[in-house]
């Protein structure tokens, strides 16, 4: 099954109805307003999200199957993605970890903000077990970030990493 049908049920399940899907300019779909879609897919597996929310300003979702090679990493994880002693896994899943959140990030503000950020521009921090938040590393990033958090969670199956991360409002409370 193509992604975009997979977002499609999502979103039927969500509306009661099948709405028509468009794509940013750099290619992410983008489903009607409230409503915030992610797909990744790796090795023959699709993951898609739908999600709807007052205080939800994006989604994203990411599948990795295997390592991520080493020259990779290096254009990846920077000095400030730290594991923190919370991490529970080996520094192979902490690498796929953090490619995997940034890419979650990377697509849950692209459909708001349609801007490319750059690996170094986020860091992705533990919090405990493979829980994650994003931080600012530049002034996009910042401006990005200023509007609300984007934290995430993991899980590992031996083979892959699945990863989702939430972008939210920032609680005015």
């Amino acid at each position: 099954m193509r992604g975009e049908q997979l977002l499609g049920d999502a979103l039927e399940s969500l509306t009661g109805r099948r709405p028509a899907l468009s794509r940013s300019p750099r290619g992410y779909l983008i489903g009607p307003l409230g409503h915030c879609l992610s797909l990744s897919h790796s090795e023959g597996i699709v993951l898609a999200a739908a999600a709807q929310g007052h205080d939800l300003l994006g989604v994203g979702v990411d599948v990795e199957h295997g390592r991520i090679p080493e020259d990779a990493v290096r254009v990846v994880l920077t000095r400030h993605d730290d594991p923190g002693r919370g991490f529970t896994g080996s520094p192979a899943q902490w690498h796929r970890l953090v490619f995997s959140a940034k890419e979650c990030v990377f697509k849950a503000q692209d459909p708001r903000l349609q801007t490319d950020l750059e690996f170094d521009e986020v860091a992705i921090e533990s919090r405990g077990g493979f829980r994650w938040s994003a931080r600012a590393l530049s002034a996009r990033a910042e401006k990005m970030l200023a509007e609300g958090p984007i934290t995430g969670n993991a899980c590992f199956d031996g083979a892959r990493m699945w990863c989702v991360g939430l972008w939210t409002q920032e609680s005015s409370a």
